[in-house]
């Protein structure tokens, strides 16, 4: 996809928060209703499983579409997984753990810069980490 023409790699992101859209008023609403954990696991095994998939693809279509399904199911794994998370900590702990969860994501957005400016342009690599990490949460929050 890095030789791709840049509309085509922007629409590829436009697809990726058309399906953040749609999942804020769907998934955050399921994460509402039935219960913060299903949401959140949700979110996690869709965005794994099909980030999985899209390092596969090689159809310029199907990857709109898996992108359009990881920004889907980012909102259960980012918004609810967030309200989870501070929702079972102790009030007086809330802010500080919100606060390094934002920090932890913010120095993973500065390596992942860092790495696409000066180190390689393989994009497959940094999927590996969020296909891993995402599948062991999400073993760890169903047994």
């Amino acid at each position: 996809m890095e030789c791709e023409d840049p509309i085509k790699l922007g629409y590829l992101g436009s697809m990726f928060l058309a399906g953040i859209v749609l999942g804020s008023v769907t998934v955050t609403r399921i994460g509402d209703v039935f219960g913060r954990r299903p949401g959140f696991i949700f979110g996690l095994v869709v965005q794994s499983i099909v980030t999985l998939c899209i390092l596969f693809t090689e159809n310029y279509s199907v990857a709109c579409l898996f992108c359009f399904i990881i920004g889907f199911g980012v909102t259960g794994k980012q918004y609810v997984g967030w309200n989870y998370l501070l929702e079972m900590q102790p009030a007086n702990m809330q802010v500080p753990i919100g606060t390094l969860e934002f920090i932890c994501e913010g120095i993973v957005f500065i390596l992942v810069t860092f790495y696409f400016g000066w180190v390689g342009k393989k994009w497959e690599f940094v999927q590996i980490p969020t296909v891993t990490f995402g599948l062991i949460g999400a073993l760890f929050l169903v047994f």
